[in-house]
């Protein structure tokens, strides 16, 4: 279930300082902040690591997640309960509400753990605080507190109820049927509501329990949402006086956003990102957001987020001027927009790589800059394309910010980038490039997950670039540092105990350092 999501509207008012160390052979994901700075944290020798099964969903705040108390520490499910809550015993990550249960290797059993551990979104247990029905893992938050009972269903059969809290929708009508009332705008089942196939929930998941359930960290189209940063598309509609309402598209973007639910492995055209792999453990694939700068058609909040936006390398023109910046196009009203389209493309836009390419897009890159900052002569592109398109470290093609040609040497630690395609697939950081074999380790800023030494998740706020590895959703909404006391990364670039495997992107030596039997490809966690 997908609960106080790690897509949300503001960052934290305080990042931790940027710590980049090394890790085995293969690359890690790019990181770009907007604003100046470059990686100030000590670099440390380490080999490449299992990971753990982590998410990219962000992890929850203190009071988040349900503990052992919240059900059987056994594993046993209290009566209404209908999922594991973090902490109890676990056999599969189906069973547990997160989608997150950790094991050590070779163990059978382990416990689940928070969304930061490779949930499909974090859900507050019985008990814990809550103000919204979907940040309860029963989707029932009665009287500030999360229920243990699962919230009576709207669909297919309504249930009897007399408040609102009860009902999946937070909608009774006491005044007349006594019965829960669906959310208006969709006639798939949101989630918490029964089920019996994949196809009649929302979410497109139904949980082995029979309850619809969300295995992204953000709620899919037509699922049930209280604010738009829970939704994927960062659309919530509310219908007047309601509480709740529906995650519906935004603007006319003939592709869907990081975090929907999609079925290719590696290449999927329906996805902005044009990448689909799994999150965490769950197993189930999501599109993947693209490291750095936000490409064309993808969620932003505001136009430095996007490729060629304020802040961000722009490219040249064919006649040698700088292309003009691009922004994030938000319709009126709305919180978030999406990435505009321009020709030529910016750097870091998705573009047609020259070989294996994942079709839908051009090769209509912008002039690139030389290493040394000159310019490249007009016609470059057109005519090098494997030098102003190649692939960042989780294989999608990107237009080039710096024109030069990958060698087994890597890019130069202090390389202008804008994202790890720039870098050869190692991690670019504040604009400049880490070197290879480097990671962002816990409490750094990172893009996306691939950024952050395993098993560390990339906690990202909706259409930001700007994320903490490890970090937590705060009180106040937005993504804090993880505490002190979280753990630290090992020199095999595990933190805690049990937890066994590499997130999508994350470096690997052997396919079984990866999640979800994702193949390790040239010391990644990817597809091909």
């Amino acid at each position: 279930m997908r609960k106080l999501p790690w897509s949300v509207l503001a960052l934290a008012t305080a990042i931790a300082g940027l710590n980049v160390v090394f890790v085995g052979c293969g690359s890690e994901e790019s990181a770009i902040p907007t604003d100046d700075g470059g990686a100030d944290g000590t670099a440390s020798s380490s080999s490449s690591s299992g990971g753990t099964s982590s998410s990219s969903s962000g992890g929850s705040s203190s009071s988040s997640s349900g503990s052992v108390g919240d059900g059987g520490g056994d594993g046993s499910l209290l009566d209404g309960q209908v999922c594991l809550f973090v902490g109890q015993t676990c056999s599969a990550a189906s069973e547990c509400c997160t989608k997150a249960c950790l094991k050590a290797p070779g163990q059978t059993l382990g416990q689940c753990g928070a969304s930061g551990d490779g949930g499909g979104g974090s859900c507050t247990g019985a008990g814990g605080d809550c103000t919204s029905n979907t940040e309860c893992c029963t989707n029932s938050c009665v009287g500030g507190k999360c229920s243990a009972t699962q919230c009576k269903a709207d669909s297919p059969v309504a249930a009897s109820c007399t408040t609102d809290a009860e009902c999946c929708s937070g909608k009774c009508d006491t005044a007349g049927t006594g019965k829960c009332v669906a959310v208006a705008g969709g006639a798939c089942r949101t989630e918490g509501n029964p089920c019996t196939l994949n196809t009649d929930c929302c979410s497109q998941q139904c949980s082995a329990a029979g309850f619809c359930t969300n295995a992204s960290y953000c709620a899919q189209l037509s699922d049930i949402c209280a604010t738009d940063s829970e939704c994927c598309s960062g659309n919530c509609v509310v219908a007047g006086g309601a509480t709740y309402g529906r995650c519906q598209t935004l603007g006319n973007a003939p592709c869907n956003p990081a975090g929907s639910i999609c079925t290719g492995n590696g290449c999927d055209n329906k996805c902005c990102s044009l990448s689909c792999g799994p999150l965490g453990s769950t197993g189930v694939n999501v599109c993947q957001p693209p490291s750095g700068c936000r490409p064309q058609n993808e969620i932003c909040a505001t136009s430095g987020d996007c490729c060629g936006g304020p802040g961000q390398l722009t490219g040249q023109l064919s006649n040698g001027k700088p292309a003009p910046e691009k922004a994030c196009v938000v319709p009126n009203g709305e919180t978030y927009g999406r990435c505009e389209s321009a020709q030529c493309l910016r750097p870091g836009d998705v573009c047609k790589a020259p070989t294996g390419a994942c079709g839908g897009t051009s090769n209509n890159c912008c002039e690139s800059l030389l290493p040394d900052g000159g310019l490249t002569p007009t016609g470059w592109c057109n005519s090098h394309p494997e030098e102003c398109c190649s692939r960042d470290a989780l294989g999608i093609p990107r237009c080039r910010g710096v024109n030069f040609k990958c060698t087994d040497a890597g890019v130069p630690a202090g390389s202008t980038c804008t994202t790890s395609a720039d870098c050869c697939g190692a991690p670019c950081v504040g604009g400049k490039c880490q070197g290879q074999n480097m990671c962002v380790a816990k409490g750094g800023e990172c893009t996306i997950s691939a950024d952050c030494c395993s098993p560390e998740p990339c906690v990202v706020p909706t259409g930001s670039t700007k994320g903490i590895c490890g970090g937590t959703i705060g009180t106040d909404g937005g993504v804090q540092p993880p505490p002190e006391d979280a753990g630290t990364t090992t020199d095999a670039g595990a933190t805690d105990a049990g937890k066994a495997c590499a997130l999508y992107g994350q470096s690997c030596t052997v396919a079984g350092d990866c999640c979800s039997g994702v193949p390790c490809t040239s010391g990644t966690c990817r597809y091909p």
